[in-house]
């Protein structure tokens, strides 16, 4: 089935007339298929859309996600018949909300993923682009996620301390993979390369961002969110750039305190200079606020909801919850009735939770967390190739074929009939983080349709240098077996199911886009979906407390708090607030204007 593409990409090769790597050659592509938007399609332009790969090669099982920007699918690929992921978003949005999400990051990271053949995330396959949208194809973890074995766990919605023994150091080392990964990184706005090697900082970790694969092993994923860390320190640390510390970007029981301190020293300094414009001509070096023990604050956090069964800071009122961050030192509490080690319980206090950052184990080194008590006799440099231990707890489902009458889905209907939608959707099994913010560049007394055409001319520019492969090698040889694609049940091999006939409630709220079938996560099954989901195996659901907002309302509300709290002590200071948090309007070039929706 790959000898098509081995001669399709042999063809395109030479028209693109680049004898260097696929590097080289992705970014050829790209400015030839500019030039063609700028002086129109020519006989060579259009034999290259026919051959690069593109949607025609992909066929869409179902979506986990889709919104007014873009979409989130399960697919198979025609070349190998194997199941990936396409993560799709308008470029226009890309360009809104560059601060806080880029497909960019995220396509440079998968694609290091590749090249380093690391276990710790899912592998690129290919980035393209529509005159529309930017398109990431990669690998599928069929497992699950952490969170559904926290939602699924048979122990009253807790994770027993052995198979957190199983889970962490998996989860210590895919994190410090992503910190670790230099490369180069291309700008998405500036389109400027950067010849130094960047370490990235993830920003969002939690539960639903591990995904398991087949035999139990641990992917992180969910990079559109990464900040890049600037170079290490005398001390070790490693620190974010300023610009990338302005806004907060997270999910509100895991962020740490450190973000939103950045976020209300930011806002505090936005109202307290005479020259608000100068916030925004910050260098891309100048160190900010926080580093990459943002994320060990972050994996403290849901270690501790996986063990406890709740969120350290969890409160059904937001600004609760936020007043509890603020003072993790005295709010923290562990529960005399729920059996933890103390090796464990020192490393959630010591590593994460009630220090401060700078006092944080690893903000200098890996090895501070890798050489703690709790993970001794850990062969770190050997964690992936240990057996899976025989009573670990994991989720079981099973997924089912879709219709073979469903038409395959065109991508122009994706900002049609769709929903809100947040790039960073992937395999999460709750309402995701939402892109939260955007930077208003509007220059005093400028007319809106300047500011429209400057988005137009960034929307086409901006972009040369995503795509990438699929490389000349990237499928089996021709006659290698493949995945039969119309198996109609493809039951996870974790564990057996247990035989019964599951019962199956329709939702009726669930509406697709015209041609396209919805794909449910296993933790939320519905009668519509094409992959039917078996009931679990083990027990039903946890009854965990639960907030009746959703993530991204409470991560809007948990903003509100911060932009109070900035407010006050403006006032404190004997200034009058020139404006209210968030901020909407168009009076700085430097003023951020929060987006939930």
């Amino acid at each position: 089935m790959s000898g098509p593409w081995r001669k399709r990409k042999t063809r395109l090769d030479g028209l693109l007339n680049e004898q260097g790597d696929e590097d080289a050659k992705s970014l050829a592509l790209d400015r030839i298929l500019h030039g063609q938007s700028v002086i129109g399609k020519t006989a060579r332009t259009t034999q290259i859309e026919d051959l690069k790969f593109g949607d025609k090669d992909l066929t869409v099982l179902g979506t986990l996600e889709f919104g007014q920007y873009g979409v989130i699918d399960v697919v198979t690929c025609k070349l190998d018949g194997r199941t990936y992921i396409r993560k799709s978003v308008e470029k226009k949005f890309a360009v809104k909300t560059q601060d806080q999400c880029s497909p960019q990051t995220e396509r440079d990271i998968l694609l290091r993923a590749l090249k380093s053949e690391t276990r710790w995330a899912p592998h690129l396959l290919c980035a393209f682009q529509t005159p529309t949208h930017l398109n990431v194809v990669m690998g599928y973890a069929e497992g699950g996620s952490l969170w559904d074995v926290l939602e699924s766990s048979p122990h009253d919605g807790r994770v027993p301390e052995s198979d957190m023994a199983w889970w962490m150091p998996q989860m210590v080392s895919a994190i410090h993979w992503c910190h670790s990964q230099g490369f180069v990184h291309r700008y998405v706005i500036r389109r400027t390369v950067s010849a130094r090697g960047l370490n990235f900082l993830h920003s969002d970790i939690k539960p639903h961002n591990f995904v398991l694969t087949a035999d139990a092993r641990v992917m992180l994923i969910d990079f559109g969110t990464a900040a890049p860390l600037l170079p290490t320190s005398a001390d070790g640390s490693q620190i974010v750039p300023k610009k990338h510390c302005l806004v907060p970007c997270g999910t509100c029981d895991y962020i740490s305190p450190e973000i939103l301190q950045c976020h209300e020293e930011a806002l505090v300094a936005l109202e307290m200079t005479d020259n608000p414009d100068g916030l925004s001509a910050v260098s891309d070096h100048e160190p900010g606020g926080y580093g990459r023990e943002t994320d060990w604050w972050s994996l403290g956090a849901m270690v501790y909801e996986m063990v406890y069964g709740v969120a350290p800071f969890f409160a059904s009122d937001i600004r609760t919850t936020y007043l509890k961050i603020m003072d993790h030192s005295h709010s923290l509490r562990f529960s005399a009735q729920i059996p933890v080690s103390p090796k464990l319980r020192d490393l959630l206090k010591r590593h994460v939770l009630l220090n401060t950052s700078e006092l944080r184990l690893g903000r200098h080194s890996v090895d501070e967390i890798m050489t703690h008590d709790f993970f001794a006799g850990i062969k770190w440099d050997a964690v992936h190739e240990e057996p899976r231990p025989m009573e670990l707890h994991v989720p079981q489902f099973t997924y089912m074929a879709p219709p073979m009458e469903q038409v395959e889905p065109t991508m122009t209907s994706q900002s049609e009939d769709s929903r809100a939608f947040a790039f960073s959707a992937l395999f999460q099994s709750s309402i995701s983080t939402p892109a939260l913010s955007k930077l208003s560049h509007p220059t005093p007394g400028s007319s809106q349709k300047s500011s429209k055409s400057i988005l137009r001319e960034h929307t086409v520019t901006s972009f040369i240098g995503f795509s990438w492969g699929p490389s000349a090698d990237a499928f089996p040889p021709e006659g290698a077996d493949h995945p039969d694609v119309q198996t109609h049940v493809a039951q996870t091999p974790l564990r057996p199911l247990q035989q019964f006939t599951p019962q199956v409630t329709r939702i009726a709220s669930v509406q697709a886009t015209p041609q396209r079938i919805p794909f449910m996560t296993p933790v939320r099954p519905t009668g519509v979906t094409p992959f039917q989901t078996l009931p679990r195996a083990s027990t039903v659901r946890r009854t965990a407390q639960r907030r009746a907002v959703s993530d991204r309302e409470a991560m809007k509300q948990l903003v509100s708090c911060v932009g109070q709290s900035a407010r006050k002590k403006v006032l404190e200071s004997g200034r009058k607030p020139r404006t209210s948090w968030p901020a909407s309007g168009s009076r700085s070039s430097a003023l951020k204007e929060l987006r939930f929706d």
